[in-house]
């Protein structure tokens, strides 16, 4: 497939980046609670499912053309990345751990081992070891075992998680085993329970059978699209613990990826499909630090407006990204250069 029809991809990835972004410092909440919604809970919910997507799909192209040895390969710089990362978000996991966790400091250690393994040492991190648990899984199942039995086993563990969505409609004896589980694991959204399902559907999109042969592909995404808006708002107002797990994200996604892979668009946007991935690693930091920092100034106050802190965020987030983008140019400029 020509490059044309990616990059349309690597646009929706940047602009799912800045809706993760939206997602965790609620732009418009001071404004208007029911825009602030709109855009956190219908168009920022469906960032994260497409990045598994994505995911999935260019690591099953990949293994179709090197083989195994990519998986090694490909886990070997995830996690390389994961630890730096990790690393520079310890600060603030330990400080998060001082102000959310009545535990001794001696466990403190065994609360951040957990959490790298699990979701991550702060609280954005999460993706990553979610998508290292569901693409092993993906590839090792699918070694015996058939990848359409594989969807079946992930929906049915989707089904499971959504029960932190769909709290308000749950049993009261169900709702307590929720509660027991969240007070122990804080969330049902990991690799096990929601990002196997988007990885295995971005699988299914590099394969060659009827559904993939589809081309109807954007009005479906128009009709799914719309169900979510109908799903978001059937549950608004609800007593669920958050609005990840929806169900119209399942086939919204692999619509959605396979309407933008057959869209034949010329320009090229791996750049800004890099600068969304730092975007995704970078703006938490800075959700942190401009309040700390609007506090030495005593201005703490103007935090609390959603535009100041997207916009703030967004502009810090920028700089720090394309900061990163000079120096890994200019390292790479210098190892050419000396080979």
């Amino acid at each position: 497939m020509e490059r044309s029809n990616y990059n349309l991809i690597d646009l929706l990835k940047y602009i799912c980046a800045i809706l993760v972004v939206a997602v965790h410092v609620n732009p418009l909440k001071d404004l208007s609670e029911w825009a602030n919604f709109v855009v956190i809970n219908i168009f920022g919910r469906v960032a994260v499912p497409f990045f598994f997507v994505c995911a999935g799909y260019f690591i099953a192209n990949n293994l179709k053309k090197r083989g195994d040895v990519y998986i090694k390969d490909y886990m070997i710089s995830l996690m390389k990345t994961y630890i730096i990362w990790s690393i520079i978000y310890l600060p603030f996991g330990i400080l998060w751990v001082q102000s959310n966790l009545d535990i001794p400091i001696i466990l403190y250690p065994i609360a951040l081992i957990y959490a790298f393994f699990n979701v991550g040492t702060f609280y954005h991190l999460w993706y990553v070891p979610a998508l290292v648990f569901s693409v092993l899984v993906t590839f090792f199942y699918t070694k015996k075992f058939s990848l359409r039995s594989l969807f079946i086993w992930s929906l049915i563990l989707y089904t499971i998680g959504a029960a932190e969505t769909y709290n308000a409609y749950l049993d009261p004896a169900l709702q307590s085993i929720v509660a027991s589980y969240m007070g122990i694991f804080f969330t049902t959204r990991n690799g096990l329970f929601y990002g196997m399902i988007f990885v295995v559907i971005g699988f299914i999109a590099a394969q060659d059978n009827w559904l993939t042969r589809f081309k109807k592909n954007g009005l479906a995404f128009f009709i799914c699209f719309s169900m979510l808006i109908f799903e978001a708002f059937r549950m608004y107002n609800t007593d669920g613990y958050d609005f990840n797990f929806l169900f119209m994200l399942v086939p919204l996604s692999y619509f959605m990826f396979q309407w933008a892979r057959s869209v034949n668009y010329h320009r090229d946007c791996r750049k800004l499909r890099d600068l969304g991935s730092l975007y995704y690693f970078t703006h938490v930091m800075f959700i942190e630090l401009i309040p700390m920092g609007l506090g030495l100034i005593h201005q703490k106050q103007l935090f609390d407006s959603g535009l100041f802190r997207f916009v703030s965020v967004m502009l810090c987030t920028h700089g720090l990204s394309m900061l990163i983008t000079m120096i890994r140019k200019f390292i790479k400029h210098r190892q050419l250069s000396t080979q």
